[in-house]
């Protein structure tokens, strides 16, 4: 199990890994994470992927 204080840090390096979970179909990154705009270009990888929270994240429009 990861806790609040592992997914608070979450980075582009560690998210990359989340791309093997084909089947996963909701995931909520919502926060301030340390996450930018080419960490989320693993999730294209992610085909059951149906909803998606980036609330509060250091994004910009693009990435989306």
């Amino acid at each position: 199990m990861i806790d609040d204080e592992e997914i608070a840090s979450l980075t582009d390096d560690e998210l990359a890994p989340l791309s093997n979970l084909v089947n996963l179909k909701h995931l909520d990154l919502g926060g301030h994470f340390e996450i930018t705009d080419d960490g989320l270009d693993c999730l294209q990888m992610m085909p059951a992927l149906e909803s998606l929270s980036l609330e509060k994240m250091h994004i910009t429009d693009e990435v989306l």
